[in-house]
């Protein structure tokens, strides 16, 4: 049974995690002023480009929004103007947009204004009458029963719905419940999207509290236990409205001992920030993160597990697989992925590899596709991307190195320092003061004390090299003024506030943006009791004792070795037509080494 721990003592940060036998299977990190995704805003209309298709929207953020033409509604445009021309959307024109995708680096959020709204398990189009569906990850017989079931429900002409995989083993009483109530919304929201100017939040719709009801509590959820008493006060006003037939405990967390700490899950969150993570065998995984991929590594390191080398590559690679997919949950990271195995010289061992991460692909919540691992050790990994994975939204470049993890050495930086003094000292014939910090100052005042003075001596100047702790690593400030350094300090102060407010000044007050007008909207009715999932009515002692005894009869039967047997519905039909593809092409390529041999005798 799973176990949830909610530490909402900072509510600049709230973390959630979820514990299953002492073990950290989820993380969620909630940071109001990031985590933006799904949020309704009310924006402006700043500009129209008709080369990119696109306009950009003000709607509070520093960076104003993206808006595809495609994910403009039809209402919005200009009639009888072309959708490519500048003038198809007036600039100025308020509009309520979506968030799809977050903020990233130098890039705003992506926007549009077909909204969605999420339930415990429908997703509501309200502007969308033909985009419904069913979930990608149902398949088979469950996705007919799926597709029955969004039949029989009564959905509003110009709305349509989405099934969510939770949505498969309930009732039809409580997806019209949870339909009904997504609609309740969505009226509050059309409402109150005309009573203020833009920009500002209209409803905030990725609140950790929604999601921990929506997403997070099910059947296995035994208990939740949150450290912050007004955060329990509405779980539990919550609870009455919308989960009042779950049987999950809540309790107030009062002692002194931090809650992760308590329950000895604080040093595996911690792992989630670290580059490295070391397994139980001695080998580790190294995680790197650049902008087109994330890069794996995995390292044999001390681990001499097994009889010979492969034997030990294929125990690494298989600790290697259950650990970075636990990783990738952890993080939340989501695109294209690339890790690099350590060499296995056997098909067969490729093979156990692959259907391992085929076990644990099926247990992660986003959808996680990858390929066959190649003649080169790697293996390529499409996750699906629900949010901003908690690197990006936790942590900034460092400001020493810029991100890239790297700086000059001290050689290096000096003579760099000594050519732009050079440059500097052609174009103005002033005396110059140069605050370096203390490491670099002292470097160039010992080991190249003769470069500078060359320098003052060829163009007729004087250089004054003052060492400054508070000048970072990597910078240097030239004062061209012949200030004094009180002075100076003052007049880069004043350029620094000008920068500042010229990078803040699209922010407006953040009372406007943190406070959404669609808060806590109460269901008019109770939602029904849900249907009782036939995989759960087993599960207590009779469940288990009845699960042993088949384990039990079934171990008698010798079952060949799974490894060897050629069982072509193990694999997903993708895999099968690239490994019949490549199993093809080799047996062709060895079809013409014969007859060229043939041909040569």
């Amino acid at each position: 049974m799973k176990q949830i721990l909610l530490n909402a003592s900072q509510r600049e940060e709230v973390r959630l995690a979820i514990v299953e036998n002492k073990n950290l299977v989820e993380l969620d990190i909630d940071l109001p002023t990031k985590n933006i995704k799904s949020n309704i805003y009310k924006g402006t209309i700043s500009r129209v480009e008709p080369g990119l298709e696109a306009a950009f929207v003000n709607f509070g953020r520093s960076r104003h929004g993206f808006l595809p033409f495609k994910e403009i509604s039809s209402e919005i445009f200009t009639q009888g103007k072309p959708k490519t021309s500048r003038d198809c959307i007036e600039s100025g024109k308020e509009v309520v947009i979506q968030v799809d995708k977050e903020e990233r680096g130098t890039k705003g959020a992506a926007i549009t204004t077909y909204l969605k709204l999420a339930g415990k398990y429908l997703v509501l189009l309200p502007k969308n009458p033909n985009t419904g569906g069913i979930s990608r990850r149902l398949e088979g017989s469950d996705r007919m029963n799926a597709k029955k079931m969004i039949e029989a429900l009564n959905i509003p002409d110009n709305m349509s719905v989405i099934l969510r995989t939770s949505g498969l083993n309930t009732s039809k009483e409580a997806l019209e419940w949870d339909m009904n109530y997504l609609i309740q919304i969505y009226e509050n929201i059309v409402d109150n999207s005309v009573l203020k100017k833009a920009p500002y939040l209209v409803y905030e719709e990725s609140s950790m509290l929604a999601r921990i009801i929506r997403d997070y509590i099910d059947d296995d959820t035994e208990s939740i236990i949150i450290d912050d008493k007004s955060f329990y006060d509405d779980f539990i006003n919550a609870k009455k409205y919308f989960i009042p037939h779950s049987k999950i405990s809540a309790e107030h967390y009062d002692k002194s001992t931090p809650i992760f700490s308590n329950y000895r899950i604080e040093t595996q969150v911690q792992s989630v920030y670290r580059r490295k993570i070391s397994l139980p065998s001695g080998g580790n995984i190294v995680f790197d993160t650049t902008e087109a991929l994330t890069s794996i590594d995995v390292n044999s390191a001390k681990s001499t597990k097994g009889g010979d080398i492969e034997e030990t590559a294929l125990s690494t690679n298989l600790e290697a697989a259950s650990s970075l997919c636990t990783q990738l949950k952890l993080r939340d990271i989501g695109g294209l992925i690339v890790v690099d195995f350590i060499d296995m010289m056997s098909i067969n061992s490729q093979k156990t590899v692959m259907r391992k991460m085929a076990e644990l692909a099926k247990i992660d919540k986003a959808k996680i596709q990858f390929s066959r691992i190649s003649k080169f050790g790697l293996m390529e990994i499409s996750r699906q991307k629900l949010r901003a994975s908690i690197i990006d939204s936790n942590d900034d470049s460092c400001p020493t190195c810029s991100g890239s993890g790297f700086i000059k050495s001290l050689s290096s930086q000096s003579i760099s320092l000594v050519r732009m003094l050079e440059e500097e000292a052609v174009k103005n014939e002033k005396p110059l003061t140069v605050y370096l910090p203390v490491r670099l100052a002292t470097y160039l005042l010992n080991e190249k004390r003769d470069l500078i003075q060359g320098i003052e001596d060829r163009h007729k100047t004087t250089i004054k090299i003052v060492p400054d702790p508070e000048v970072e690593a990597t910078s240097y400030l030239i004062d061209r003024e012949n200030l004094s350094q009180s002075d100076f300090k003052a007049s880069m102060s004043q350029k620094d506030n000008i920068k500042e407010t010229k990078v803040t000044s699209p922010l407006p007050s953040n009372s406007n943006l943190e406070t959404p007008l669609v808060s806590a909207v109460a269901p008019k009715t109770q939602p029904p009791k849900p249907k009782q999932n036939r995989s759960n009515a087993n599960g207590g002692m009779l469940g288990r004792i009845s699960k042993l005894i088949k384990s039990i009869f079934s171990s008698e039967k010798k079952q060949p070795n799974r490894y060897k047997t050629n069982n072509k519905k193990r694999y997903s039909r993708p895999y099968n037509s690239k490994y019949n593809k490549y199993k093809s092409f080799n047996k062709r390529k060895n079809n013409n080494t014969r007859r060229n041999k043939q041909t040569n005798n």
